[in-house]
């Protein structure tokens, strides 16, 4: 992560209140759109990412990077999370949150496995696995936000819970004589 403590930490969720992170997030923007619109081969290495490790050598992650940099302290493994799950989404959803797109597609076991992912590598792969089960059509802010956050040691904890209720708001309520998956089996 850089050191400066004079910037802040990049966070998506507040670009309201900080110049910083809307100028942070607008160099983000303008960097996926750069992908889609002129580079298309640094898009492909992004996809085939295989780890946070594999994007130190992919120019794009770079070029991400050192646009953000100068605005906002940036953790890479978390950057590049992000990276990967942008270069994922093939068409953006801007009205869509993520959250709420997945808890039609994603069972709340698997929500879990991201919540409580072991690193930002487990992150990347539920993510990209995900955003695939959307066919590649997600809200590349809102996605970019998630992917970053819950991959990002300060704000993962609260990234998870958030983004928990978030899905779970989204789905409709359970039966009171379904069972809703979640519970411990009994001990019998």
């Amino acid at each position: 992560m850089s050191d400066d403590p004079q910037r802040p930490l990049f966070d998506l969720s507040r670009t309201q209140d900080d110049p910083a992170q809307h100028e942070a997030a607008r160099q983000l923007a303008a960097w996926r759109s750069r992908l889609d619109r002129s580079d298309r081969g640094g898009r492909a290495a992004l996809r085939r990412a295989d780890g946070t490790g594999a994007c130190a050598y992919i120019r794009a992650f770079h070029d991400l990077r050192l646009r953000l940099e100068p605005l906002v302290r940036v953790d890479a493994d978390a950057l590049a999370v992000a990276a990967v799950a942008l270069a994922a989404i093939r068409v953006d959803q801007p009205g869509a949150r993520l959250p709420q797109a997945l808890a039609g597609q994603v069972s709340p076991i698997r929500l879990r496995k991201l919540l409580q992912a072991a690193g930002p590598d487990d992150v990347l792969r539920l993510l990209r696995r995900f955003i695939g089960q959307l066919k590649g059509h997600a809200n590349v802010r809102d996605t970019a936000r998630w992917a970053y956050a819950l991959s990002c040691d300060p704000l993962r904890e609260r990234a998870a819970r958030d983004f928990a209720f978030a899905f779970y708001n989204a789905l409709p309520l359970a039966d009171d004589d379904a069972d809703s998956g979640d519970a411990a089996p009994d001990a019998a």
